[in-house]
């Protein structure tokens, strides 16, 4: 059964369908919100707790924001440079918590929201010294996002989304 979200330029979701059984990828390893839940149960030990997002105030082009576990990150890089940067907390510790980062400026602000980790953390098992952008993640849709999984000990790239091409 498919996942309909509703998605809006600010970051705000709505399920307007039904519930997808398993955590089974969509159409080039893209997840729906619901199936990240999924796997972040899964990788969490199975709990079945509803995640609590903490969502953070806009950064700006220029801010850096240190992220913490289970928060939403809205991002309005326009005007950049200077980048907008989102560090992500360490993983160790967090298994299973994760930190979503949108972008809602829209107007090409994707190439300047920068995500970084700490203590040499890996994404998806690589080596990212000099951070990666959204834009990097996402193919540079307009009011695309991103979601990071802590595996408790380094960062996986749960799922993105995108916005407007």
């Amino acid at each position: 059964m498919p996942v309909f979200l509703k998605i809006d330029p600010n970051g705000a979701t709505q399920v307007l369908g039904a519930l997808i059984p398993d955590a089974t990828p969509t159409q080039d390893g893209v997840m729906t919100k619901v199936q990240a839940q999924q796997l972040a149960n899964l990788v969490n030990g199975g709990g079945s707790a509803a995640m609590k997002w903490t969502v953070q105030p806009t950064q700006v082009a220029g801010d850096t924001f240190n992220a913490s576990a289970n928060d939403f990150v809205p991002c309005n890089a326009v005007g950049g440079p200077p980048q907008t940067g989102v560090v992500l907390p360490t993983a160790v510790g967090i298994k299973g918590k994760m930190v979503e980062v949108k972008d809602v400026g829209g107007g090409n602000s994707a190439p300047d929201i920068k995500i970084t980790t700490t203590d040499g953390q890996t994404i998806d098992g690589q080596a990212v010294p000099f951070g990666l952008t959204l834009d990097q993640i996402t193919g540079g849709n307009n009011f695309s996002g991103v979601v990071f999984l802590s595996n408790g000990s380094d960062w996986l790239i749960a799922y993105y989304y995108l916005g407007t091409p």
